[in-house]
């Protein structure tokens, strides 16, 4: 199947589905941030095997190409597919009675995924508002929310860098908001 799209002076350009999918996939591994989460989500090797996936289908074809064990690439893609950024169809082989996986790459659903992370992190967030006093280490940032007895028993100081431990209140959760969403 192919895409027609027009091209200068009405000629017609063909453009495959997998081109318009690895120009989406690299424009969002262009973002700092997505890339993070992704690398998060599924490890060292997420970002190549999602740019390979926009060629191959297969999981053995992309363990080929990365020159790693397939139980490897197959544990990136179980991963993705978790987090509903890639889907499978499972074949049976007549002949050998082997299932073979043909996987797909959805890069609007990397968006959504993204999204919905930002947005659990803030409902999380705020909802500690709601259940007492919380604090923070500047260093290691507002994820790693201590309770007050949690910060009370280590005096107030972060057990990884000792730095001071930090309250967090609606102004703090704001400030990160915004550079989540920036």
């Amino acid at each position: 199947m192919s895409i027609k799209t027009s091209a200068k002076k009405g000629a017609m350009k063909t453009t495959s589905p997998k081109v318009s999918v690895k120009r989406e996939v690299e424009k969002l591994l262009k973002d700092e941030k997505i890339k993070n989460e992704l690398l998060k989500l599924g490890g060292e090797r997420t970002l190549e095997v999602m740019k390979l996936l926009t060629k191959y289908s297969e999981d053995e074809e992309i363990a080929d190409k990365l020159n790693v064990k397939v139980s490897d690439v197959r544990a990136v893609l179980n991963k993705l597919n978790e987090a509903g950024i890639a889907t499978y169809e499972r074949t049976k082989d007549p002949e050998t009675g082997w299932y073979y996986y043909h996987w797909s790459i959805h890069p609007n659903k990397v968006r959504e995924w993204y999204d919905g992370k930002i947005n659990a992190q803030l409902n999380y967030l705020y909802s500690l508002l709601s259940e007492g006093e919380h604090y923070y280490c500047p260093k290691c940032g507002i994820e790693q929310a201590y309770n007050f007895s949690e910060a009370m028993d280590n005096e107030f100081k972060c057990p990884y860098h000792g730095e001071e431990l930090k309250p967090i209140d609606e102004a703090v959760i704001n400030r990160y908001k915004k550079k989540l969403l920036k």
